[in-house]
């Protein structure tokens, strides 16, 4: 499909077969329409883009991610900002553990 400026947007994320590859191919896509489409754009903006991009599917387990809150220290300085959905980079994190869960090479 081609966005508006020309340019071909990422086929959604699909979570059937190797859901690991389609991972590679979707955010290797989803990089460089960022870099042509979305340089300028506010983490919020980019963040939606992502998530509109990657599909139903990606919204509904998006849905069931946990962010985690701030973190302070003892004199109340943060130590750990809050995770947020609002942030392109936590949801790229995010996708990308969900998408290539460690595997435990023993057991394999």
């Amino acid at each position: 499909m081609a966005a508006p400026d020309g340019l071909i947007t990422p086929k959604p994320l699909s979570f059937e077969g190797n859901v690991s590859q389609n991972w590679k191919k979707f955010i290797k896509s989803f990089t460089i329409y960022r870099k042509a489409a979305l340089k300028g754009k506010d983490l919020e903006q980019v963040a939606a883009t992502f998530l509109n991009l990657a599909g139903e599917e990606a919204i509904e387990r998006e849905g069931n991610f946990t962010y985690n809150p701030v973190v302070k220290n003892e004199d109340g300085e943060i130590t750990t900002p809050a995770e947020s959905s609002d942030d392109p980079e936590v949801l790229i994190k995010k996708f990308q553990d969900l998408c290539n869960p460690m595997t435990n090479v023993i057991m394999e």
